[in-house]
């Protein structure tokens, strides 16, 4: 077993964990990010619906609301994050991909809002991210959290995709730090049925459940 991780490292992503727990304890909080990701209408959701309402005398007369005059469409979404080629090659059906690659954050890449960010562990096994999960990669998994944590701050969605391979030291790091980890459980509706996942979530929920059940 791998010696263990350094203290920064685990510091780093319990500060990610905190985070996320005090935003989610603001019921009009922007980072509510997964229940935004899980939605059926993500991101179509994300979009503010036109008001239908006919314009009445009362509603001239009425004080503007700040939170509806700076209501906007939500900007592109994409999927950007550690991914393999083929997952990339897969998501690029659904949304443009950023496969980020160690070093794009001192390039200037950076995560946009309405971007969901993508952690697949199949990325960390093999290529320019593989160690990231052992003590020996630790800056590469401290470069992993840094874009948690600025995914975090701009309230775009952390997506964590698992895989057959045993846990390494800084699995559940990475668990931790994602909002969603999948595969996850259908849901079901006691008179609906399953109930339907997002497009984006479909295509990542299904890229999952392939690499745990070691059928990719």
């Amino acid at each position: 077993m791998p010696a263990s991780l350094p203290r920064r490292a685990v510091r780093k992503a319990r500060r990610i964990v905190r985070a996320r727990r005090r935003t989610r304890e603001l019921p009009d909080s922007p980072f509510r990010a997964a229940e935004r990701i899980l939605s059926p209408r993500y991101p179509e959701h994300l979009v503010a619906e036109p008001d239908d309402e006919p314009e009445t005398d009362a509603a001239d007369d009425a004080p503007a609301n700040d939170l509806d005059a700076g209501r906007e469409p939500a900007p592109a979404t994409r999927v950007a994050g550690v991914l393999t080629p083929s997952t990339a090659r897969r998501l690029g059906d659904v949304l443009p991909v950023a496969a980020v690659a160690p070093g794009a954050r001192a390039l200037g890449l950076r995560i946009e809002a309405g971007d969901v960010l993508v952690v697949e562990r199949a990325a960390l096994q093999s290529g320019p991210w593989s160690t990231a999960e052992t003590s020996s990669g630790t800056a590469l998994l401290l470069e992993v959290l840094d874009w948690c944590t600025e995914a975090r701050e701009l309230g775009a969605p952390v997506v964590l995709l698992d895989s057959g391979d045993p846990p390494n030291v800084g699995t559940n790091l990475l668990r931790g730090a994602a909002d969603v980890v999948l595969p996850r459980p259908q849901e079901t509706d006691p008179v609906l049925g399953p109930v339907p996942m997002s497009p984006v979530v479909s295509v990542l929920d299904r890229i999952a459940r392939a690499a745990v059940e070691g059928d990719r």
